[in-house]
């Protein structure tokens, strides 16, 4: 299945989280991502992985607000999809 943000978009939460798509959910605007901090790769085995369908007192945990372009921010998606 191909959502909205594809397997390795980089989306920038409201958070102030970056997330990386690593899975499609039932909603194609809210797919399962992993949340990346030190852009080396090592967020993989951590596991810090949240789906943006998650809700708390009624409202959703994360929102995408944009998509990053990892060329720019040096960002290597390739170390987290293999």
């Amino acid at each position: 299945m191909i959502g909205i943000f594809p397997l390795g978009t980089l989306l920038k939460l409201d958070t102030g989280e970056v997330g990386l798509v690593m899975h499609q959910t039932r909603d194609l605007m809210r797919p399962r991502v992993l949340l990346l901090t030190k852009f080396d790769g090592s967020e993989k085995e951590s596991g810090q992985e949240v789906s943006l369908l998650e809700t708390e007192s009624g409202k959703y945990k994360h929102n995408a607000v944009g998509t990053i372009n990892p060329y720019t921010a040096k960002i290597d998606v390739k170390k987290y999809l293999s």
